[in-house]
């Protein structure tokens, strides 16, 4: 009895799991390429301002159309409340590089000079919302703002640098007082050594270079030989350490409590205090457009 007792109870819920198994419904995802693709915000780029962006450019402003497609809101969520922030999908990029954006409308998006230097690179502004990325049609130029100048050594100590009309650099070593002359074409040449280290230099209405080193003498190096001479001795406790020439060519010194110092180019008076900044420290003395700052 028992074993037929025991089959029938089997049987009975064998007959119940089936039952509950088939009256089961399971939710499967839909294959999606049964589907038509979803309609996407087309984006293009179609110029941009500058046609090269050269050094002293900071914003470049792209136009296109339907740029307000790319743009979405993100919302940030913190403990004191909820934030909104209208930002623009993956970004704008100049090659790899991704430019800070400064404005935007539908046709219009102004962004900060890339930090990225480059003859040909690719613009790009890149949505969410669009299968493809919209690009200008003609690499973009991105000019160098700064360049190797005078193939020093790097980490150099250099004192001072002089620039004169033609372009011409003299520059200073500080360690070894070395006189270098880098002309417009990047040639550099040994020209002398300076006495002392400079604290300042400037170009004459000569074209020579005149430097101050800390001290009472005034240096004048000869810009086509490369010789130093004591060029003036100013008065008795002027230790300066600045210097320029204005338009008409009289020199200006200066230091720590020493007074604005003048002197005619050709030395025809006495080098004399003008009464200005006895008492203040003159950190540097620039003449531009006839005027002393």
């Amino acid at each position: 009895m028992k074993p037929r007792f025991l089959l029938a109870v089997t049987t009975v819920v064998l007959a119940a799991l089936m039952a509950l198994l088939t009256g089961c419904e399971f939710d499967v995802a839909e294959p999606q390429w049964k589907n038509p693709a979803p309609e996407t915000e087309i984006v293009t780029v179609t110029g941009i301002e500058p046609a090269v962006a050269a050094p002293g450019v900071n914003y470049i402003t792209i136009h296109g159309t339907n740029f307000l497609g790319a743009i979405d809101t993100l919302q940030i969520h913190n403990s004191d409340k909820d934030t909104n922030y209208t930002y623009l999908y993956n970004g704008v990029f100049f090659d790899k590089v991704v430019a800070d954006v400064v404005s935007y409308d539908a046709t219009t998006i102004k962004v900060r000079r890339p930090n990225l230097a480059a003859d040909s690179c690719v613009v790009k502004v890149v949505s969410n919302k669009a299968f493809l990325a919209a690009r200008l049609a003609v690499p973009y130029q991105i000019d160098a703002v700064t360049r190797t100048w005078g193939g020093f050594t790097e980490n150099l100590p250099l004192a001072v640098v002089a620039v004169g009309l033609d372009e011409t650099a003299y520059i200073v070593e500080t360690n070894t007082k070395y006189i270098h002359k880098v002309t417009a074409d990047n040639n550099k040449t040994l020209l002398g050594t300076a006495t002392r280290v400079p604290t300042d230099a400037a170009i004459g209405p000569d074209g020579n270079l005149y430097m101050t080193e800390n001290h009472r003498a005034v240096d004048k190096v000869d810009v086509a030989t490369g010789t130093v001479t004591r060029w003036v001795n100013l008065p008795s406790g002027k230790v300066v350490k600045f210097c320029d020439f204005d338009n008409a060519g009289h020199f200006f010194a200066g230091g720590n409590k020493t007074d604005l110092i003048m002197a005619p180019f050709d030395l025809s008076a006495t080098a004399v205090s003008t009464g200005f900044y006895a008492a203040q420290e003159i950190l540097a003395i620039r003449f531009y457009n006839g005027e002393l700052y």
